[in-house]
């Protein structure tokens, strides 16, 4: 008995199709909800204004540069740890500046919870904040408590630099946006936290009075014509700068796709 071989059925190429414009739907929606999720020009507009409004605490009363600060007496650790241990010139004490510090994070913390939680509530896509603020107040409490168990990390040139001018603080704020860079899955975030990262580095362990004084010199400004009390300015207001930056360009609004209407 002869069997007739049975019939390879054609593939369906609707069905493949379909499948097709299924998965490209789905990665539209997860783009879109990405888009929808990032929120975070406010914080940086924030965090970039309370850092700018601390540059008059780091004015100094001496006109000439070269000339060795005074160090704070017995502050209290936390003192030391975000106001810094130069006080012989800055018209600001350290206990200011901690305060000061203190303060901002906890303002500029409260105000991304806030600002997050209306952005979850007209857009209904939330987003993590918690791992950022347990980061800011995790370092804060290790910068404040360190030295209560051993005063030897002031002594050591690592942490009496980092502590030294009263700029600590940057960092912690700085290690915030990192994390929130990881939550938010943003490339541009991650790279403005960290070029904020290091600038404020270089604000903890550089001169960026210097780099004031070099930049002015080669647009003519002569020595005795230096803003000598103004320049440390610059230790905040760089750092400042890239936050502020990074919000004016991730101000616009997300561009979504206008929905089609449906054909009657």
């Amino acid at each position: 008995m002869t069997t007739v071989p049975a019939e390879i059925p054609e593939p369906d190429r609707g069905a493949a199709a379909a499948a097709g414009d299924l998965v490209a739907e789905l990665r539209s929606i997860r783009r879109r909800t990405r888009r929808l999720r990032r929120a975070y020009g406010f914080p940086l507009l924030v965090f970039g204004v309370l850092i700018a409004a601390a540059a008059p605490l780091y004015v100094q009363h001496e006109p000439h540069p070269g000339l060795s600060a005074g160090v704070s007496g017995p502050d209290p650790a936390w003192v030391q740890s975000f106001g810094g241990m130069v006080d012989g010139y800055r018209d600001s004490a350290p206990v200011t500046l901690a305060v000061f510090w203190l303060a901002a994070i906890a303002v500029g913390a409260a105000a991304m919870v806030l600002w997050y939680r209306r952005h979850a509530r007209q857009t209904g896509v939330r987003s993590r904040v918690a791992p950022s603020i347990l980061t800011w107040a995790a370092v804060s409490a290790l910068v404040i408590g360190l030295p209560l168990f051993g005063r030897n990390w002031f002594i050591s040139e690592l942490g009496w630099n980092a502590s030294y001018r009263g700029t600590l603080a940057l960092l912690v704020i700085g290690l915030g946006l990192c994390v929130l860079a990881a939550t938010e899955r943003s490339l541009f975030l991650a790279v403005t936290a960290l070029a904020f990262c290091a600038t404020a580095v270089y604000s903890m362990l550089g001169d960026p009075e210097n780099t004031v004084f070099r930049v002015l010199s080669w647009c003519g400004v002569r020595d005795d014509q230096m803003p000598y009390t103004l320049a440390p300015m610059a230790a905040v207001l760089f750092p400042a700068a890239v936050l502020l930056i990074g919000a004016a360009v991730a101000a616009g609004p997300p561009h979504l796709p206008k929905r089609k209407s449906a054909a009657r």
